[in-house]
């Protein structure tokens, strides 16, 4: 069923691919609000028409081919739902309310979706049977909604995530975690994919994800290195160009960039002093194909709703996905103080430690797992976390050598859990241990690591290079297994194997045999293992 999907999305493209798509921008400018129209390609950029100068601030926009109507929501008090003919005449208001209007989206039916602050809402296209579908559980404004009609479907960014329900606001599903405010999103049900803008005062960029959840990338970066106001406020998938068009409102330009990510063409620029806020497509929403992840022509809901297990609630099948509810055994957890908002800085400049204690049966280390937020994601390998063993003294890691190390990126949101799990093997025996968590990019990563809420205390080293007195700890997981450092050679077993494996290392003082890790190989260490390995362990 994937492949007649994909199939079908094809040839929808080829079918649009001779003639231009229009992109439809609607314009705010004090008294003159407008819907401007540019090629895809930006060929051929105009003012489409004007609207009544008491509709000024429009604050959503969709565009229905089979009617020629545009629907628009318009942002005053009373906020509007209003409605022009292909040409801009014949505006008909459908709706007024008290309340903030972003986004507007169609289902089969015509109704309209859009957000009311905090809550999602939904009006007949005849202005009818106002009701509220979803209300946030916080007080940020959630993003403008995106309706997937083939699947009954409407997304939508809620306090940094991105959730979906029914068409009927029921069957909540949480798809995406980690970001900082979802201001839009766009769909490819048959690739699996949905796009997002995530734009707050630490982010500013166009991100990719699984439908799943899982698969996270950036794809344009508009927020560097430093917290700024965000720009990025709409974007919508252009099959017939192979390109994401998107808003950026702070420079006052339309953009393009190919879909899988890369350089942005500016396509089109407001005039005067307008502001562009909403897209839509001359071609109407492309339509979405069937979510049927395992191909047995019928809905994924349908298969849930029949026992297809969905333990994480993501409306994903679990058998689709690489891995869902992974279950961890954590041999450090410092817990989360994410509400807090602050931390320790981890930059270039700064580096953070996190002691820790291993007891005498020894750890076999699988996964870390960090918590903090990011102004820029960088490549995804923003910092750099080692663990050290300790100098002898308890108050400070000797910093010889890592033991292990990996590289990784937190997510952006600042007041939210989004764990990040890293895989990181390491055979620790008994002793305290430290974690550095340092910056990569020396101008283009800056990130905070979150607080826990136990734990031994941190402690932070900047330009004087010296470390600070311990703070409160770090949020920060160890997951593995008790370890066996005498299993030198990992197969499971104690044995001459092993003996054979560490004298071979002992013999030419290769690091590998600095058992204790004290940055040396020498007697200490030939002692420490002997004694492990007649423990049996």
């Amino acid at each position: 069923m994937l492949i007649r999907s994909l199939v079908a999305v094809a040839g929808m493209a080829a079918g649009v691919a001779s003639a231009q798509t229009d992109v439809y921008v609607a314009l705010f400018e004090f008294n003159n609000g407008r819907v401007a129209a540019v090629g895809a390609d930006g060929t051929n950029p105009r003012v489409h028409f004007a609207l009544p100068t008491s509709f000024w601030l429009p604050n959503g926009l969709a565009y229905e081919p089979s009617s020629g109507h545009f629907y628009l929501g318009h942002l005053g008090t009373p906020s509007t739902i209003f409605r022009t003919d292909s040409a801009g005449g014949g505006l008909t208001v459908l709706n007024n309310f008290t309340g903030n209007v972003r986004g507007s989206s169609l289902d089969a039916s015509g109704r309209i979706y859009f957000a009311d602050g905090n809550k999602l809402r939904r009006v007949n296209a005849d202005g009818s049977g106002l009701i509220t579908l979803f209300t946030s559980s916080g007080s940020w404004s959630i993003g403008a909604p995106k309706v997937d009609a083939t699947n009954g479907h409407v997304y939508f960014g809620d306090q940094g995530e991105i959730r979906r329900t029914n068409l009927n606001g029921g069957n909540l599903k949480t798809l995406v975690r980690g970001r900082a405010q979802v201001k839009a999103v766009a769909l490819d049900v048959a690739a699996g994919r949905i796009y997002f803008c995530d734009s707050d005062t630490n982010s500013d960029y166009i991100g990719r994800a699984n439908l799943d959840g899982s698969g996270i990338i950036m794809l344009y970066d508009n927020s560097p290195s430093v917290a700024v106001s965000s720009g990025l406020n709409d974007l919508a998938l252009v099959p017939s160009q192979n390109v994401i068009a998107f808003i950026d409102d702070v420079n006052r330009v339309v953009r393009t960039i190919p879909i899988a990510g890369g350089p942005a063409t500016t396509i089109y620029t407001a005039p005067g002093s307008a502001y562009p806020t909403f897209l839509a497509l001359s071609t109407g929403e492309p339509p979405q194909a069937l979510r049927d992840c395992n191909g047995n022509a019928i809905a994924d809901d349908v298969d849930i709703a029949g026992g297809a297990p969905d333990c994480d609630n993501n409306g994903a099948i679990d058998t689709c996905q690489a891995s869902s509810c992974v279950t961890r055994n954590f041999l450090l957890d410092n817990g989360d103080d994410a509400a807090d908002g602050s931390g320790r800085s981890v930059t270039s400049f700064w580096k953070a430690y996190q002691p820790f204690d291993v007891p005498a049966q020894g750890w076999a280390v699988s996964e870390l797992g960090l918590d903090g937020y990011t102004y820029n994601f960088h490549d995804g390998q923003g910092f750099a976390a080692e663990i050290f063993a300790d100098d002898g003294t308890g108050e400070a890691p000797h910093e010889f050598a890592p033991i292990a190390s990996i590289t990784g990126n937190y997510q952006f949101n600042a007041v939210l859990e989004n764990w990040v799990y890293l895989p990181l093997q390491a055979q620790l025996p008994q002793g305290r241990y430290w974690l550095r968590l340092s910056g990569v990019a020396s101008s283009t990563y800056v990130s905070t690591a979150n607080y826990g809420t136990s734990g031994l205390g941190s402690r932070t080293r900047g330009g004087s290079n010296s470390l600070s007195q311990p703070g409160r700890p770090m949020a920060v997981r160890i997951a593995g297994s008790l370890g066996c450092p005498a299993d030198f050679n990992d197969d499971g077993f104690v044995n001459g194997d092993d003996f054979d494996a560490f004298a071979s290392l002992f013999d030419i003082a290769d690091p590998g045999a600095d058992f204790n890790h004290d940055g040396f190989v020498n007697g200490d260490d030939y002692d420490a293992f002997a004694s492990r390995f007649e423990a049996g362990c």
